[in-house]
């Protein structure tokens, strides 16, 4: 089978990009970047981040972002071992599907498509990243941003709100404070990330995740913060 890791590091050096570089226009850590390469995928926090890094680069180098992550779930199917007594059932039977659907950033839109659609939306693109990689602005509210896209990875300022749609509302992230940690007000309450860190919210009061914040980078000289965010 064709390697992942393989088509990302061709695709990077036939671009004559290096690691460096493109860590800085995607926003993505030298780390995860060249763990994606090795298929050290072990070290990347979970199979969504795994994924929505997958997309990020493939979009960067102009991959299909589909077919890459279509390959690399034909890896993970392969390297998992069949169970000894599917191996031994002699009778065909159909198999349950089950579908667990991990929300890493936006959306449980339940109900939300009508919700969202009436929201006038202007998409401004991030410095040095790929256009695919806008953030939305709600009209006529310059520091507010509504987010719908499946992957993103942005730079935010002090004092910025994100709105994210949940259960036909929306729910505000107000980024308060960035020293050499991050400060976010959420439903009235703070909570404090470090670089590096996650964390996974129930908005809706469901016992469910509707949110997971995964802080990517601070930069204190211009009291920016980068966000990494996941979603299937």
């Amino acid at each position: 089978m064709e390697s992942v890791g393989k088509r990302l590091k061709e695709g990077r050096e036939q671009n004559n990009y290096s690691i460096e570089q493109v860590a800085r226009d995607t926003h993505i850590s030298k780390q995860y970047l060249l763990a994606l390469e090795e298929e050290n995928f072990s070290i990347i926090p979970g199979e969504t981040y795994i994924t929505g890094f997958l997309r990020n680069y493939s979009e960067y180098l102009s991959l299909n972002p589909d077919e890459m992550v279509s390959l690399y779930k034909s890896l993970k199917i392969q390297e998992q071992p069949l169970p000894m007594h599917e191996l031994l059932e002699t009778k065909s039977r159909k198999l349950p599907v089950k579908v667990v659907l991990l929300i890493l950033l936006i959306l449980l839109l339940v109900g939300g498509a009508g919700f969202i659609g009436y929201l006038m939306l202007s998409v401004k693109s991030a410095d040095g990243a790929p256009p695919e990689q806008g953030k939305a602005a709600l009209q006529g509210e310059e520091n507010e941003y509504l987010f719908q896209e499946e992957v993103l990875t942005r730079w935010f300022n002090r004092g910025e709100t994100i709105k994210v749609p949940v259960s036909g509302r929306l729910i505000d992230l107000k980024l308060i404070s960035i020293t050499e940690k991050l400060t976010i007000e959420v439903l009235g309450e703070k909570l404090d990330l470090n670089i590096g860190e996650s964390r996974s919210l129930d908005l809706n009061g469901n016992s469910r995740i509707d949110l997971r914040i995964l802080l990517n980078d601070i930069d204190t000289s211009e009291e920016a913060v980068s966000y990494t965010h996941l979603t299937l």
